[in-house]
């Protein structure tokens, strides 16, 4: 026989009127109720309440009643979900069908003695089944820890995205600063044409508009890698170490004959933006490969600086005067890029070869860390 009265059920809805209606037909179940307005409320309870069962409007400001299920999946998996909803809501009921497991959908208007009542009771013995079953199951304390490790990883990502996006902004303005002083020398060029004399050879109509085309391309070249970073940006962090980036290099540039490995002893699992890491990499490479060069050698090594974990990518490419030319129009602009991400880049030319290098920190896989996904290497 299951003792109600040990169990709490949370009900979420932001209308006010639909919870005081639910608290006074719900007053004489033995069980005890906790009525709340908004997700958002709901999460931060679950840090320091036992919930057995969660009945929630699906369509509510903010933070929908999707979002709040998904979460509640995370840190309390054995909490009964009843989901309160219309008849227009069938795509978000289909979503969450998919996503979550729920026990029951409740149309509105709802029957409150022949359906919300018998189905909170059937939840209760859902969540008293599961609790004995599973003597495995998280105690509270290990709940909110879970919680906090949770709104501790949302907080980095949220200031790793800030930072990130204020470092672009900087660049963007650095290439509006280019674009000006390209605009001053194709002025200041058209200027120099128009002075000469009649008798003289004058700048044709080809020639402008060759002229602009120059123009237009080297600002395509600058927005196309700033557009890069804006997507880089968008995948999420994640655990890798050196092998994974290895294999990805392999996979899309083919360069097992010519990339090796420096690992730092006891190797180290990073948790960063893969993707971001990978990219700007790649970038480069396929800017020696377009530029009659080719990569001769390539070493990925881990360090550490300043108690710092640090990726270096050091590249070896032959010389091409096409080479030469792009790293002298674009090579500062690549810099500042790379600066972008929390890294600083090296061009330097050596014996006829140009020797990159790239160094980049990147934050190291804790304990703590939770929710990481591995991936493939050709995230």
């Amino acid at each position: 026989m299951v003792d109600y009265s040990q169990y709490k059920v949370l009900i979420v809805d932001d209308e006010v009127e639909i919870l005081k209606a639910l608290n006074r037909g719900l007053r004489t179940e033995p069980y005890e109720k906790l009525f709340l307005d908004s997700a958002q409320n709901a999460i931060e309870l679950f840090a320091t309440e036992e919930i057995a069962v969660i009945v929630t409007d699906m369509r509510m400001p903010g933070m929908n009643g999707l979002e709040l299920l998904e979460f509640i999946n995370k840190v309390s998996p054995e909490t009964v979900k009843i989901v309160l909803t219309g008849y227009t809501q069938l795509t978000q009921i289909l979503v969450t069908v998919n996503k979550i497991d729920i026990f029951k959908f409740l149309t509105k208007p709802w029957d409150l003695e022949a359906e919300l009542k018998v189905y909170i009771r059937e939840a209760i013995e859902i969540y008293h089944e599961r609790k004995n079953k599973d003597s495995k199951g998280k105690s509270l304390e290990l709940k909110n820890e879970l919680y906090q490790k949770l709104l501790s990883e949302g907080y980095e990502k949220v200031d790793y995205f800030l930072k990130l996006y204020e470092e672009i902004i900087k660049t963007i303005n650095y290439h509006h600063l280019l674009t000006t002083e390209d605009l001053r020398k194709f002025s200041k060029d058209l200027n120099m044409y128009a002075d000469i004399d009649e008798s003289q050879i004058i700048i044709t109509s080809y020639d402008k508009e060759k002229m602009i085309a120059g123009l237009m391309h080297k600002m395509n070249i600058r927005m196309n890698y700033i557009n890069k970073v804006f997507d880089y940006s968008k995948y999420s962090l994640r655990a890798f170490d050196l092998y994974n980036i290895k294999d990805f290099i392999v996979k899309n540039y083919q360069l097992a004959d010519v990339l090796e490995i420096q690992e730092p002893e006891g190797g180290v699992t990073y948790y960063d933006n893969f993707k971001q890491f990978t990219g700007l990499i790649g970038e480069i490479i396929e800017n020696i490969n377009t530029h009659d060069s080719f990569v001769r050698q390539m070493v990925i090594r881990g360090d550490k600086s300043n108690e710092k974990n640090v990726i270096i990518f050091k590249i070896v490419c032959p010389e091409s005067s096409r080479m030469k030319y792009f790293l002298e129009e674009y090579g500062q602009f690549i810099n500042i890029i790379v600066k972008c991400v929390g890294g600083i880049s090296e061009i330097t030319p050596h014996n006829g070869e140009y020797h990159v290098s790239v160094i980049i920190v990147a934050k190291e896989k804790t304990p703590d860390t939770m929710a990481i996904k591995t991936g493939s290497a050709s995230e």
